[in-house]
Order: structure tokens, then C-alpha cells, then sequence
């Protein structure tokens, strides 16, 4: 059986992902307060419970200022980390590759017309699964739909709350914070 790598794609296959700052910064709140305003709707919206305009309608209704677009999209300006693209594209030639992505609509059209997700064999993102990063049901998912044991997956993500959420299952997993430290951890498990 071949191994299964399992990419995330904000902070690793793409840079500048990260729109909260911007968020906040345009609301006049702290990134605390905003995610205690989200509280639970922050996970419903990554796993496709509800949509950003509810998001956005329940956010509003809290600070009591209309929020009239979809600041998700206003502030998203992903950019191509073509280092671990060219790691993706050589491991491609002997393993499969996926996409274990958080994400929620908006972006997830972003990147599908983008060609983004296009150098995966399969995308597997948070708000089509009903289950996002870090609760192991999600890693459970793709395991079972690859049809794969967890001994031979390796996991890359740049939020070690999902990098040792997936180790505690028994994934080898990688936490990145860059191309070339990503290319050394592969030698250590003997595949790149």
C-alpha cells in the first residue's frame, strides 16, 4: 500500500490567506473579540452549518453595526507558495496527494477558480465534509475515503493544533513553516 500525503491549503500551498487581522482591524475589535462574538458559529460556518451571510448577519446583530459585505471575500488575496507546489508535484509521482483544508464556501470557490486545488488527486475541505480541523473525525474521514491506514499518512498543516490533533491518531504528521524545512522532514521519513 502507498503512502497518502494530506496537504492543508492556507499557510502552506497558499500564503496570505489569513483575513482576520484585516477583519478586525476594519470592525475595531481585537481578534480575541471576534472569535468570542463567533463563538460556535465559527465552526458551524467551517463546516457548512451555516453561510457567511448568516455569519456575518449574527456578528452584526452583536456589535449592533451592519456589516453589508461579505468581508471573507473582501479581504482574501491568497497567493501560490510555489516551493511546496514543486514538493507537491514531485511526490505526485509516486503518492497520492489530497487537500485537508478549513475552509468554508467563499474561499473554496476562490481557490476551485483559481486552479488552486488543481495539483490534488482530491480536495477534501471542511464545509462540504460537515467536520473541520482539529476534531479527529476529520483526518477519521479521509483515512476511510482513501481507503488507507493512518500508519501510512502524512499529514502537513501549519497550525500545530491540527498537527498534533492528527499525531495523537497515530498520522505522521508534519507541522510547516517552510519549503526547505518541509523538504528535511520528508528525508526523515525516508520518502523525499
Amino acid at each position: 500500500m502507498s503512502l497518502l500525503f494530506i496537504f492543508d491549503m492556507g499557510g502552506v500551498v497558499t500564503i496570505n490567506t489569513n483575513v482576520i487581522p484585516s477583519i478586525v482591524e476594519y470592525l475595531g475589535i481585537t481578534e480575541k473579540r471576534f472569535f468570542q462574538l463567533a463563538g460556535e458559529n465559527w465552526t458551524k460556518l467551517l463546516t457548512g452549518k451555516i453561510d457567511a451571510q448568516q455569519f456575518w448577519l449574527q456578528i452584526s446583530n452583536q456589535i449592533n453595526r451592519k456589516i453589508k459585505e461579505n468581508l471573507f471575500a473582501t479581504y482574501f488575496h491568497p497567493r501560490r507558495n510555489f516551493e511546496v507546489i514543486e514538493i507537491i508535484n514531485d511526490l505526485k509521482k509516486k503518492y497520492r496527494i489530497v487537500c485537508g483544508t478549513n475552509t468554508f464556501q467563499i474561499h473554496y470557490q476562490y481557490h476551485l477558480e483559481q486552479g488552486d486545488y488543481h495539483f490534488f488527486d482530491k480536495v477534501y475541505a471542511s464545509h462540504l465534509m460537515g467536520i473541520a480541523k482539529p476534531d479527529p473525525l476529520f483526518y477519521q474521514y479521509i483515512l476511510k475515503h482513501e481507503n488507507v491506514t493512518k500508519e501510512r499518512t502524512v499529514f502537513i498543516d501549519d497550525t500545530m493544533e491540527n498537527v498534533i490533533s492528527a499525531h495523537n491518531i497515530g498520522i505522521q504528521s508534519i507541522h510547516f513553516r517552510d519549503s526547505d524545512l518541509l523538504k528535511n522532514n520528508l528525508k526523515n521519513f525516508l520518502i523525499y
